[in-house]
Order: C-alpha cells, then sequence, then structure tokens
C-alpha cells in the first residue's frame, strides 16, 4: 500500500484496512496508542515515539456486542466505537486514552476498560470552563499524563523531544489547513468527502507519515482542474463526529462542502501550538483555551468592562461563535447545515445558539438530527428541498 501515492492511497486505506499501517507498525515494536477526542494531545505520545490513532466507530456495521451494555439513548457513535472494541478491532493497541468529553464517554470509557483492556489505559480530565483555576488543573492533568508515559515506556518526555513533537503535528495542521484553502475556490478543487477521507487516513497513521501522505495530496490537488461546476451551492457543515457517509451525503446531493466545524475537521487542525513558550504551557494553552467545542465554555473577560457595563446575549454568542461566521464569510457559504448525532448533549444544548447566530449572519441554516449510520434517503430529501430552498 505504500507503493501507492496521495489520494489513491487514501482511498486504499479506508476501503481496506484503515490500520494496517498501525498494525504494521505494532509487529515492528513499536507501541501504538488509541485515543477518543481532540482534546489528547498528541504531541506528547509522538515525544515518546508513539503512534497514536484516532478510535472511531464503523457507520456500515449495525451494533451488537456494545447494545448488551449501552443504553441505545445514547450517542450511537460511542456505542459503535465500543461495538468494535467488544469485537476486538483495536486488540492489536498497547493502549487507549479517553477524556472527559462528555457523560456518554466517561460511561463508555468504564465499560471500555473493563470488557475490553490494554495494557495502558488514561483517562484526561478535561475542565469544562476555561479560567485560571481549570488552566492550573489541566496543567496537572498534563503532567500526570507525562509521568504515566514515561513509565510506561521507559523513556524521558525532554522539553527538547517534545519541542521536535510540537513542530512536527504543528505541520501537520498546517498542511490541513492548505489542503482546506482549496476549498476556498470556487468550484473547489478538493470535495468535502476527499477532505474527510484525508482526514481519516493521517489520523491512522504516525505524524511523519501523515505529513508525507499530506504533501502527496496536496501535489495532486493543486495541480488538477475543479472538480465541479461552479453554481454548485456552497455549505458550511456543523456537528460532532462526522466520520461517516454524510458529508459524501451532501455532495451527493449536488452541494458542496467547502468549510466545517466538526471534530474530524477545522477542530482538529484550526489552531497550532504555540512555539514560544514552555511546551506544557503551550499543550495547556493550545488544547483548553484554544480549542473550539461545545463542551467548553468561555467565560467573557470581565476586567475589560466599563463600570456599571454587562455582558449581554449578543457578546456572549460573538464570543463563542464568531469563528463561523468567519468560516461563512471567508468560504463563502451559501447555507449552513447542522447535523447533530440523537442524544449528543453538547451539541443540541448549544444548537439554538448556533443556528440563531448563522441565521442572524445571513446563512440559511438546515437542522438535522440523525445516528452514526446515516440514514441516506429520509436525509437526502431534505438536503435536496434545502438546496431548492437557497435557489429561490
Amino acid at each position: 500500500m505504500q507503493d501507492l501515492k496521495g489520494l489513491k492511497r487514501v482511498e486504499t486505506m479506508l476501503r481496506t484496512d484503515r490500520l494496517a499501517r498501525m498494525k504494521e507498525l505494532k509487529k515492528e515494536g513499536r507501541t501504538v496508542m488509541g485515543y477518543m477526542c481532540c482534546f489528547v494531545p498528541l504531541e506528547m505520545l509522538t515525544a515518546l515515539d508513539i503512534a497514536p490513532f484516532r478510535l472511531i466507530g464503523d457507520c456500515e456495521e449495525v451494533t451488537t456486542e456494545a447494545d448488551k451494555y449501552l443504553e441505545t439513548i445514547m450517542c450511537s457513535f460511542l456505542r459503535s466505537a465500543f461495538d468494535l472494541a467488544m469485537k476486538k478491532t483495536f486488540d492489536f493497541a498497547d493502549g487507549v486514552i479517553f477524556t472527559h468529553s462528555c457523560d456518554s464517554v466517561v460511561k463508555t470509557w468504564e465499560y471500555w476498560r473493563y470488557f475490553a483492556p490494554n495494557q495502558f489505559e488514561w483517562y484526561i480530565n478535561v475542565p469544562h470552563i476555561v479560567k485560571a483555576s481549570s488552566e492550573r488543573f489541566f496543567t496537572k492533568e498534563l503532567l500526570r499524563l507525562q509521568k504515566a508515559l514515561e513509565a510506561y515506556t521507559h523513556k524521558e518526555m525532554t522539553n527538547e523531544s517534545l519541542r521536535k513533537a510540537i513542530r512536527l503535528h504543528n505541520r501537520n495542521r498546517q498542511l490541513m489547513r492548505n489542503l482546506n484553502e482549496f476549498r476556498k475556490e470556487n468550484p473547489p478543487r478538493v470535495s468535502g468527502a476527499e477532505m474527510r477521507k484525508t482526514l481519516l487516513a493521517c489520523m491512522s497513521l504516525p505524524v511523519e507519515e501523515a505529513n508525507s501522505l499530506l504533501e502527496e495530496v496536496i501535489a495532486e490537488v493543486k495541480a488538477r482542474v475543479p472538480l465541479a461546476p461552479p453554481d454548485r451551492h456552497r455549505i458550511l457543515l456543523y456537528g460532532p463526529e462526522m466520520d461517516n457517509d454524510f458529508v459524501d451525503l451532501v455532495e451527493e446531493c449536488g452541494a458542496s462542502v467547502v468549510i466545517d466545524d466538526v471534530c474530524i475537521g477545522t477542530r482538529y487542525y484550526a489552531k497550532d501550538v504555540d512555539w514560544g513558550i514552555e511546551p506544557l504551557d503551550a499543550l495547556n494553552r493550545r488544547y483548553l483555551e484554544q480549542m473550539v467545542c461545545p463542551r467548553v465554555y468561555r467565560r467573557p473577560d470581565e476586567n475589560k468592562l466599563a463600570p456599571g457595563e454587562t455582558y449581554e446575549r449578543q457578546d456572549d454568542l460573538d464570543l463563542r461563535l464568531s469563528y463561523l461566521r468567519d468560516y461563512a464569510e471567508d468560504w463563502k457559504a451559501d447555507g449552513a447545515i447542522m447535523y447533530l448525532l440523537r442524544y449528543c448533549d453538547s451539541h443540541e444544548f448549544d444548537a439554538p445558539d448556533v443556528r440563531d447566530y448563522l441565521q442572524e449572519a445571513k446563512v440559511p441554516v438546515l437542522f438535522l438530527e440523525g445516528d452514526y449510520m446515516v440514514t441516506k434517503e429520509q436525509n437526502k430529501t431534505r438536503i435536496q428541498a434545502f438546496l431548492e430552498m437557497l435557489d429561490a
């Protein structure tokens, strides 16, 4: 497979075995580590020569084993990922790292440890509010993770090795942003489906190999003609996990997904780690302060208020959601589609604010709610109707 280049390698990886390269590395003696959620500081793994891979489910496989333990009224993505763990899909991994993304992840983590144990298991408690005390707490969480990883690997995580890892992952995020820039063109030179698949492939490779693959994909995309006619509607996609085929469905309906705010998307690569400060402080800032996710609330800076002045609702929305308006403007989105997984409390609580904010910014919004296994026909009808409305 390594003889294949660019998008052909991406397609082959996802069509055959996304984790084939990780299994090879395991056989070669490399430590491999599964992780759940964007809040895991991958730089700390790379600094100790651990190969991280993103844990996801399989939207084409019906859950069976997981349904014995997890309620059907919880996140279908998590049930799918846990189902694969129960079916020994991730047994090659040396360990797994979870974060407190939401309460459903916490419950899944407890069952995962019991029914699908690994040699190394770790849980990062990520604060839900960004303020001075939570920053101090998260620094201690990072230090605990560092000590646990050092004890497991019998290696020292030096500032030098951590800075080298930060440089590699910043390069990775920059390359992803470079590829994403091709979606600003009209018509876009890379599709939303291709972007999704490339990210999934890169999340299944060591960062050095992922960077080489991204460079190949960028060179290939840069050299080709645009994919579609310029009259397709340009869509901003918002939601949680979007490694399933929902992006493909939107584009099959005749639109172009030109920008997104999803977990396997811009949330993963939008922000770099600050190179100018101490490595752990930089990781704290990037993963707690700068990570955009509904599970984290950013408090307004009350020190910037004049005497007697108070924050209004619009001030709060601008603080938390102005990046969505910027995305819509910069990528010239005609409309937005919000696709939320049922029972995803973090996104459901934020959904009314996100919808109102985008609509107030003159971006029409289609709200859809469904499962990890996409119901194509029902969603297709609603998406097509929304696109026709944009024509009106």
